[in-house]
């Protein structure tokens, strides 16, 4: 997994306030790069399993992605 990607999950979530629509977010990354739905959603993976991201689902295909835990204490 590109690091670069998981830190910019990680700077999106800090502009919108520490939450926004999963959507929102994979719009940000695919202008900035070639990323996949797959690859986007494993990226969330690895953040909420390193406990720095929380993604809770509002509806059956929309997710709320939540910040946990502040860029600059990685």
């Amino acid at each position: 997994m590109n690091f670069e990607i998981l830190l910019e999950i990680l700077e999106e979530l800090e502009r919108h306030g520490g939450a926004a629509r999963d959507l929102e977010i994979y719009r940000v990354l695919r202008k900035r790069y070639d990323i996949s739905t797959k690859e986007f959603y494993k990226a969330l993976m690895i953040l909420e399993l390193r406990g720095l991201i929380y993604v809770e689902t509002i509806k059956k295909n929309e997710r709320l992605v939540q910040l946990l835990m502040k860029k600059n204490k990685l």
